[in-house]
């Protein structure tokens, strides 16, 4: 029986090393491209303008005027939120999906108004023609809701959308 000399067993060592290595950086990259895959057809899923139709804040329903609709407006990754059709100046988010969270995740950075530069960690939901989403409704509050509610209590709001046919 012929023995591995010390030197050629630390040379298989290193070999078997970076083969394991290989295979995680191509599980890896599997695993990323997953999930750019993800995010672009979310993105794509979002593009467009859609009505606000139900808004809850803080537990309370907030009532909506169906000729007077609010919209939210999705260009690329920036996101526009006009409360209503006079609203002076709408607020711009710009944003970043997180798909394959469960519930699926979403980050908006405020880009204008009082708020400009804060974070909003939210969640959201795309069935058809429909989005909810659901966010702390300050920017006092780090977690993200964790479900579609707006409890009396739990600063969140959740918004009820409906894409805008062309």
């Amino acid at each position: 029986m012929q023995s591995i000399g010390f030197l050629q067993g630390i040379d298989m060592l290193r070999r078997l090393v970076a083969l394991v290595c290989l295979g995680l950086l191509v599980m890896s990259g599997g695993v990323l491209a997953a999930k750019a895959k993800a995010v672009k057809s979310d993105l794509e899923k979002l593009q467009g303008t859609w009505d606000i139709v139900e808004v809850v804040n803080n537990g309370a329903q907030v009532a909506q005027d169906p000729t007077r609709r609010g919209q939210v407006v999705f260009n690329g990754a920036m996101m526009t939120v006009q409360e209503s059709p006079d609203e002076a100046e709408p607020r711009k988010f710009q944003f970043t999906l997180y798909p394959r969270e469960k519930p699926k995740a979403i980050d908006m950075t405020t880009q204008n108004g009082e708020y400009q530069g804060s974070l909003n960690g939210a969640i959201y939901e795309l069935e058809g023609d429909t989005l909810k989403l659901c966010a702390p409704n300050s920017p006092d509050v780090d977690e993200r809701p964790m479900q579609f509610k707006s409890e009396e209590g739990s600063s969140n709001v959740l918004l009820i959308l409906k894409r805008v046919k062309r």
